[in-house]
């Protein structure tokens, strides 16, 4: 696998307009732009859908600084950091961010 993004979303709740972003790429093929592609990808999915407001995206602070650098250049904004929420395969604490991209101030654009 050399990439994978999903998008999550909760049909009903209080959530049910949010979808949540899921990332990971290959540490062979990080800074390449294929991350950047594909969230801009998913972000004109969501537009299309027309009931998302908002799309969340979380990045482990220490670790994922390219990710969360990533994401900002896109308009993703961090929200939250949660200290010490996750733990890596080795067991270590990690801190967490929590980012968000707001769609309701976006067009959709068909995607060429």
């Amino acid at each position: 696998m050399v990439a994978e993004i999903s998008l999550h979303l909760e049909r009903h709740g209080w959530k049910s307009h949010i979808g949540k972003l899921r990332l990971v790429v290959h540490k062979d093929f990080r800074r390449q732009g294929l991350a950047v592609e594909m969230v801009k990808e998913v972000i004109e999915i969501a537009l299309h859908t027309g009931s998302l407001e908002q799309l969340n995206a979380e990045c482990m602070v220490d670790t994922q600084q390219g990710a969360i650098r990533m994401l900002e250049l896109l308009g993703f904004i961090q929200r939250a950091i949660l200290p010490g929420q996750v733990k890596d395969i080795e067991g270590r604490t990690h801190d967490l961010t929590l980012l968000s991209y707001e769609l309701r101030d976006q067009e959709f654009h068909a995607i060429d």
